[in-house]
């Protein structure tokens, strides 16, 4: 598990004092190790004289990482180098007039064997035609060192030009700390300032809810077809993260630009960069923590009367909450080696020490099969589905481990509710309610489902909430009673279970923020800041883990999230959902906590999906048989 950083100026900003007492020169140090990670990650590539490399450089800091590559590469391989802006930062500066002794050298012994620099300036738009497309398609790697993690706006046209070109080119394509299109703060809100809860929505309670718009125009990347995004953003088939994760590089949007992705040392080891992040990290915690004291102390609440905006907090009352910065709450990327996986090691054992999972299916069975099948293959003990209609599952062949019951198991201890159940019956339309009398097996879902919910409290069992469940308000109900973060409510209720995990995707979870009344967010809206809108969903109901579905997978657990990028695209097919849906109440089933149950389950979902050599022919059936 590796920590992931919305900013890292005030992490660098410390380790600059350690590198050296002037700060110009400390920078100059961290610009000669991101350089010196490029130089080892290009010469894999360009092992020769022969080898081509093209380095586009922009104007700021990540321009003279560019430039201070040229350099190390003098001599190595033959050198193109493309100057999209004229250098503006004072280390861009210096790093281009270090190079002008070469670049001279390099043209005054163009006749000779040795290896030239050659200088190509981007003013035209259109790059189609050109001398440069030429270099371009000659090129053995291309080097993005244009925008870097301070990029914001929109792509102007002769970068959307130069990147049609590039993105098709033979070469290898290397991006130096974040692919230049890309925010660093992509999936989140932010006011300007690093700061990424501000501008929060207001729903009709008064609760605040992320706002879904970023500080960048990249919020319209999430629309774009795929063929634009080749025109806005550098597609890299490798990036080279400089010091730290930056969290724009885990946005949807961003999962084919950034290809696969490495950490780099920028000057300290690994060990004394994190210990610099958590002294920043708690450092701004604690100012945040007596801002919050200050503000507090300055409200007090009168006796009889509702607390409204101008009234406030009485002495002997507990402060108001204010949520806390996203910018320190920590964010991780999963790795495979963080599954725990449900490794039987004792010899004296029966199947009932491994749990019974339950699937609460409706009318729709194939998705409960899936899941109980998962479940099988995870390690539970015992699998059982227990449908509304028990007639339905004789249209299917099912693994005859798995058992049909015709009510819920006495001995289950972990539930999954909402696959194939069905919707809220308020929600379906006129034809569907009558073809349900007609048939005659219509039956009140809302009562159906609010009765499981109520067992399974009553049972105090650990559940998977997934599909159709997020379409009831008695889900809201159970959320408030099991895992709100509201105190009042936590003293009255008497349930002890805290072992929810939610797994809806983009749609799902637009549908259950409205009814948990953080207000209406559309799919594109969820898709651009689903980082922030996690987060604090999970904030409010800190006894539940989310897992929200997307190119990358986010799970949320009390503001803390974790990220896995490890599928493949093979998982965009019917029933992946409900395979993972299973091997969670599966890790649950055999005493797993929630949070450790979601993270070993995405883990294992996510590997499985790429055993499969045809990834477009996977399908639920192949994903289990590869757990």
């Amino acid at each position: 598990m590796e920590q992931i950083f919305e900013s890292v100026k005030e992490i660098e900003k410390k380790i600059s004092c350690f590198l050296s007492d002037d700060s110009d020169i400390a920078e100059s140090i961290m610009i000669e190790n991101a350089a010196m990670s490029l130089e080892q990650h290009v010469l894999k590539i360009a092992d020769s004289k022969k080898k081509s490399v093209l380095i586009m450089c922009g104007s700021g800091n990540n321009g003279a990482d560019g430039y201070t590559l040229a350099r190390r590469l003098f001599g190595k391989c033959k050198i193109n180098l493309l100057q999209c802006e004229d250098p503006k930062s004072l280390h861009c500066k210096k790093s281009f007039e270090n190079l002008q002794s070469l670049i001279k050298k390099s043209y005054a012994d163009k006749n000779s064997d040795k290896t030239l620099i050659g200088l190509f300036a981007l003013k035209d738009k259109e790059v189609k035609g050109t001398l440069l497309e030429k270099v371009i398609e000659k090129s053995d790697v291309i080097v993005d060192c244009i925008f870097g993690t301070g990029f914001h706006g929109t792509v102007e046209e002769k970068y959307q030009n130069l990147f049609k070109v590039v993105n098709h080119a033979q070469a290898k394509r290397i991006a130096c700390d974040i692919p230049s299109g890309l925010s660093g703060t992509s999936g989140l809100r932010s006011d300007g300032d690093g700061r990424s809860d501000a501008g929060l929505r207001s729903d009709d309670c008064g609760r605040k809810a992320a706002v879904c718009k970023t500080d960048t125009d990249n919020s319209t990347l999430s629309s774009m077809t795929p063929q634009e995004l080749k025109r806005n953003l550098f597609f890299a088939d490798k990036t080279i993260s400089m010091g730290a994760h930056k969290i724009g590089l885990f946005a949807d949007a961003a999962k084919d630009a950034v290809g696969k992705l490495i950490r780099a040392e920028i000057g300290v080891s690994d060990e004394f960069f994190f210990r610099m992040a958590e002294n920043v990290f708690q450092t701004a915690s604690n100012q945040q923590l007596a801002s919050n004291q200050q503000l507090a102390s300055n409200q007090q609440l009168t006796s009889n009367q509702q607390l409204t905006s101008n009234q406030q907090l009485t002495s002997n009352q507990q402060p108001v909450s204010i949520t806390q910065p996203a910018s320190y709450e920590k964010l991780y990327l999963l790795e495979k080696s963080d599954a725990k996986l449900p490794e039987r090691k004792s010899q004296n054992t029966h199947k009932g020490n491994f749990g019974h999972t339950c699937i609460i299916s409706g009318t729709k069975c194939g998705a409960a099969i899936l899941s109980a099948e998962a479940a099988l293959k995870t390690g539970t003990g015992l699998s059982t589905i227990y449908a509304i209609d028990s007639s339905k599952t004789a249209e299917f062949k099912i693994d005859p481990s798995v058992m049909i019951s015709e009510g819920i198991p006495s001995n289950a201890n972990a539930f999954v509710l909402g696959p194939g159940f069905g919707r809220d019956d308020s929600a379906k339309s006129d034809e569907n309610k009558a073809n349900e009398n007609k048939s005659g097996k219509s039956q009140n879902k809302n009562e159906l489902f609010k009765k499981y919910l109520d067992l399974i409290k009553e049972k105090n069992a650990a559940v998977v909430l997934d599909a159709d469940s997020f379409y009831y308000d008695d889900t809201v109900k159970f959320l408030k009673d099991v895992c709100s973060s509201d105190n009042a409510n936590q003293k009255e209720c008497k349930i002890k279970t805290s072992r929810v995990v939610l797994t809806p995707h983009p749609k799902e979870f637009s549908e259950l923020l409205k009814r948990t009344g953080f207000g209406e967010y559309s799919v594109k809206e969820i898709t651009e800041t689903r980082i922030t809108l996690a987060r604090e969903f999970s904030k409010k109901y800190p006894s539940a883990v989310l897992i929200l579905k997307g190119a990358n997978t986010i799970i949320a657990s009390n503001g803390t999230i974790c990220i896995c990028t490890l599928g493949s695209p093979s998982l965009s097919k019917a029933g992946s959902g409900d395979v993972l849906t299973g091997i969670i109440a599966a890790l649950l089933a055999q005493n797993y906590s929630a949070l450790d149950a979601a993270i070993t389950a995405t883990i294992m979902h996510a590997t499985a999906s790429t055993k499969y050599t045809n990834n477009y022919s996977q399908t639920a059936e192949n994903l289990i048989d590869n757990l």
